[in-house]
């Protein structure tokens, strides 16, 4: 027993003692009226023994509730000192792994002199972010060494978005692989590679703009909404949607496929979400609403419902995953490759090429670095992340096979990227499913490869050389 305990024990045991002497006195006092004093000499032995028994049980009874409030004291006192030492270890733990794990991804950068990877890093989580309707948020225009805004929320530097004559434009989205977590600089992206890709071994033709539309956290769902409400209205050729980890946990997967993000979901949300509270209140959209110059002010939620069932029940391919029961890869699965069909739904209305690519993982195909094995033991520490990886394990091969199976069966354009690391022992991932820019490089020439084979982009290229940053 500590200091502490024993302090309360001592108060309790003089508590009780002083409830004694009162309860005594009483017991005199009552005596007296009745004619019964505290044991003289000439009380009647029945009397006296009354007494005793009186005074007897009113101390066993003080003495009994003294003990039991003592042994919950202890008892209290004991399990919160439990509960804080277990948080103090897992805080020690996390402490630890996550000393282990900003030294190991931070090896991959070695020998970067021409800017400082801690700034990405840093600005990654710092960069405010913006309420935007039926799509949850964007980042707000910022301009940095190694991070860049532009106005429009997406990551890379201003465009024109009228777009120029003798401009192929490529819009590529996703979550914060696309975004570009890990790629130091903009160019580092799987945006920026590709475009320095496809304009370097150009001959002839067009220009290509390949403008980097992902964000953080952001899953097929949304960006379906973002391409019908804004995507389309930026005059693409080519549409590249890039998922995976996403679209199972991160996001809104609850929600019907293709289904906007409307003001209740969004208040309620925030109501259980502190990441959400965070970022933005409800007065914003109202605020938003009122200032923003963009399209997506004019879109009527309903109607974009509407559209989106439109789209849904014009391709009736796969219509039988629509029925009978599915298990949680199934379900995002089938929500998947339902937003990935009405987005190409879309792209035949509005007159673009659409494609599909799924996203690496890795805990899968691919012969890890010592530094990426440190990074993976780290983040197994979490309680979060040993979830993850332990669903990952059992259900990401047969989602993402299910999606890349259904999207061959109705011929819509894909690319499985999940082995495009299965023959690189070097450290690519800084966890586990964000790259360094070499990662995004391979990315971005795997992409590359598949889009002109696959005549989504037009001819008149030179031989094919890979571009090294």
């Amino acid at each position: 027993m500590d200091r502490v305990w024993k302090g309360k024990a001592a108060d309790i045991l003089l508590l009780s003692g002083a409830w004694g002497i009162r309860a005594l006195a009483l017991s005199e006092k009552w005596g007296r009226k009745s004619g019964v004093t505290v044991m003289p000499s000439d009380t009647p032995t029945k009397s006296r023994r009354r007494f005793l028994l009186r005074f007897l049980l009113v101390g066993v009874v003080l003495t009994f509730v003294a003990m039991i409030v003592l042994g919950g004291e202890l008892l209290v006192r004991y399990r919160k000192s439990k509960d804080l030492d277990r948080r103090i270890s897992e805080l020690e733990r996390l402490v630890v792994s996550n000393v282990v794990y900003n030294s190991a991804r931070m090896k991959g950068y070695e020998g970067r002199d021409d800017v400082d990877p801690g700034e990405h890093f840093r600005l990654r989580r710092t960069i405010p972010r913006t309420y935007r309707p039926y799509i949850e948020y964007r980042r707000v225009p910022y301009e940095s060494q190694t991070t860049n805004i532009n106005s429009l929320g997406y990551r890379g530097s201003e465009f024109d978005i009228v777009k120029k004559e003798g401009v192929f434009r490529i819009l590529i989205y996703g979550g914060s692989f696309v975004w570009g977590t890990g790629a130091i600089t903009d160019r580092e992206t799987i945006a920026g590679h590709l475009e320095a890709m496809l304009n370097a071994e150009r001959k002839e033709g067009p220009t290509f703009e390949v403008i980097n539309c992902g964000e953080t956290a952001y899953n097929s769902t949304q960006e379906l909404v973002f391409l019908m409400i804004e995507g389309v209205y930026l005059s693409p050729d080519l549409v590249i949607s890039l998922d995976g980890v996403n679209d199972t946990g991160l996001g809104y997967t609850e929600l019907p496929a293709g289904y906007p993000f409307m003001f209740d979901q969004i208040n309620s949300l925030m109501c259980n979400n502190r990441r959400l509270r965070d970022v933005f209140t409800i007065e914003d959209e109202l605020d938003y609403l009122k200032k923003s110059r963009s399209l997506v002010w004019k879109v009527d939620g309903m109607a974009l419902i509407e559209q989106l069932q439109r789209l849904i029940d014009s391709d009736q391919g796969a219509s039988a995953w629509r029925q009978g029961d599915f298990t949680t890869a199934e379900e995002f699965a089938l929500r998947h490759f339902t937003n990935l069909r009405c987005a190409r739904g879309l792209a035949d209305e509005f007159g673009f090429k659409f494609g599909a690519a799924i996203q690496p993982n890795a805990l899968f195909h691919k012969p890890l670095h010592e530094q990426e094995q440190q990074v993976m033991e780290s983040l197994t520490a979490r309680k979060t992340y040993y979830d993850r990886f332990n669903w990952w394990r059992d259900h990401y091969s047969r989602y993402t096979d299910m999606v890349v199976h259904l999207c061959e069966d109705v011929e819509l354009p894909v690319i499985d990227l999940r082995r495009v690391y299965e023959n690189n022992s070097d450290q690519i991932y800084i966890d586990d499913c964000h790259v360094t820019g070499e990662g995004y490089r391979i990315v971005a020439e795997a992409i590359h490869d598949w889009i002109r084979d696959s005549q989504l982009i037009p001819g008149g290229f030179s031989e094919h050389t890979a571009l090294k940053q």
